[in-house]
């Protein structure tokens, strides 16, 4: 299926003045590298704390860049461990997921040591905010327990409940952002090898796991299959049902039935458009190096970032 360069306004849950970049081979967009990195870039999101940049997840380090100059927020890239302390003191092991409750304040999923963590962009002091980084576990109250936590989002029906993908524990997992406390929103083997999730203005929730895409109602919380297949690994652009993915990762809703999944084992970024039952690839542009192991996709400003093996590529739209 040929993509249609657009660049459309469109409404998602969350986002102000989103634009979705779909982009046609035969009509290159221009490309750049807005960071490099030490490993793969798992999850970013548009700076609240400093408008204008991008904080991105760095291995086990959380970083900032305004796309010339990096920053340092919290950890060390290159050292993993379990240690609290103001910016490069503090230790995380594998930082997969986080999202920014206010300017002030991120919560980020520090997903080896099994808990959550707040870092304070104020002072980079980081405290532990639910889980036992000693111990995976599952459990609920406080502090809780995760096994391998990823990702981290605000409920859209709940500003003061988060939504962590606990993978070892094949659970959607609750977390009360006032007290900490945990819970648990579904549990289903159906959820192996659980990453992230995106929400739709009513709260449901597409979530990558195994080799597929999940529609996981908010109501009923009925797990029903999208697209792929939840053992069988594959690159195939084809309806929903015959589709294939290689380690689906990052999910991004970017109009009503459309979403955008990092597909890291196919070095790809996939389009599922469930209106029209199917599944096609992103092709960034002609002339651009090949995509490298793309985890994380973000559309801000008019711009599409992808977060790669040791980079962020921005693709500017016309």
């Amino acid at each position: 299926m040929e993509m249609i360069h657009l660049v459309t306004p469109v409404t998602a849950p969350g986002c102000i003045n989103i634009t979705v970049l779909f982009l046609l081979h035969r009509r290159p967009s221009p490309v750049s590298e807005f960071a490099t990195t030490c490993s793969n870039v798992i999850h970013m999101e548009p700076d609240l704390y400093q408008p204008g940049n991008i904080v991105y997840t760095d291995q086990h380090a959380l970083m900032s860049s305004d796309g010339i100059n990096a920053y340092l927020i919290t950890g060390n890239s290159t050292q993993p461990g379990y240690k609290e302390g103001a910016r490069a003191q503090a230790r995380f092991h594998n930082i997969y997921g986080f999202t920014q409750v206010s300017e002030k304040t991120t919560v980020l999923a520090d997903t080896w040591n099994h808990c959550l963590r707040t870092v304070d962009r104020v002072t980079g002091v980081t405290s532990t905010f639910s889980g036992r980084c000693d111990k995976a576990g599952y459990g609920a109250g406080r502090p809780g327990q995760f096994r391998y936590p990823y990702a981290v989002a605000r409920d859209v029906n709940d500003a003061d409940q988060l939504l962590i993908t606990d993978s070892g524990n094949k659970a959607v997992r609750t977390v009360a952002m006032k007290t900490g406390v945990a819970g648990t929103f579904v549990k289903s083997d159906l959820l192996a090898v659980l990453r992230y999730l995106t929400q739709d203005k009513d709260g449901n929730m597409f979530v990558t796991a195994g080799q597929a895409l999940y529609r996981i109602s908010y109501n009923s919380k009925k797990i029903t299959l999208i697209a792929g297949s939840p053992s069988e690994k594959g690159y195939k652009d084809l309806d929903l049902t015959n589709s294939r993915f290689n380690y689906p990762f990052d999910v991004a809703l970017v109009g009503p039935g459309n979403l955008l999944v990092g597909d890291p084992g196919n070095q790809k970024v996939r389009f599922v458009d469930l209106n029209a039952n199917q599944v096609s690839t992103i092709n960034m542009c002609n002339g651009c190096s090949t995509l490298r192991s793309p985890h994380s996709m973000l559309i801000h400003n008019g711009s599409m970032y992808i977060g790669q093996n040791k980079r962020i590529q921005k693709y500017a739209g016309e």
